[in-house]
């Protein structure tokens, strides 16, 4: 079962992984989302999709003044057509992130359900690097929730919103991410996602 399960993993770790994005002009709106959205009052462009399994779907979006490797601010849509309740993908992810904390100091998580709406928010924290002194640090928010999209496929939504901090900006990204976390966990809960058609 846990094969089948594509796991989603934040850019953070993407990173890690040294993995590289396809050119601009090869991405693909595999999920016939506008090419722009808008969230917390700024505006994403979609630069960056992959279709990794014929179930799983990503599509990621930046900020239209910031480019892909150095990147501050993200937002991340996942499809993955699977017939289990978004909660039991989201405490995987938060497995991972337990598993994770054994080695980055930085790591922690909470995850919010709301069994009501058959959704929930995993917030977390990762970084890369020196321990209390990290060279890359990254806050996500990712909200979870049963879909069914336009043409009728039912599976699992995710969309996430990244913000990232790098070198010396690590230490003062922290302190206004005491203030800054709560504002975007408060859009992210409101956010009406974007309606998704799986081509």
């Amino acid at each position: 079962m846990r094969k089948k399960l594509i796991i989603f993993l934040p850019a953070l770790l993407v990173a890690i992984t040294g993995f590289r994005y396809k050119p601009a002009d090869a991405v693909v709106n595999y999920l016939n989302t506008s090419e722009v959205l808008i969230f917390n009052k700024m505006e994403y462009k979609l630069v960056w999709s992959s279709h990794p399994a014929t179930n799983y779907y990503k599509q990621e979006y930046i900020p239209v003044k910031e480019t892909l490797d150095r990147h501050k601010n993200l937002l991340l849509i996942d499809y993955l057509l699977i017939d289990t309740p978004a909660v039991n993908i989201a405490k995987i992810k938060a497995g991972e992130i337990k598993e994770r904390m054994k080695t980055d100091v930085n790591a922690h998580f909470q995850l919010i359900e709301n069994a009501a709406k058959k959704e929930c928010i995993l917030d977390f924290l990762l970084s890369v690097g020196g321990g209390n002194s990290p060279s890359v640090i990254e806050w996500s928010g990712y909200h979870y929730q049963n879909y069914t999209d336009k043409s009728g496929h039912k599976g699992i939504y995710l969309f996430g919103v990244s913000t990232t901090a790098y070198d010396d900006d690590v230490m003062n990204y922290l302190k206004r991410l005491k203030t800054d976390r709560q504002g975007y966990l408060k859009e992210l809960v409101k956010y009406q996602v974007p309606d998704i058609e799986v081509k």
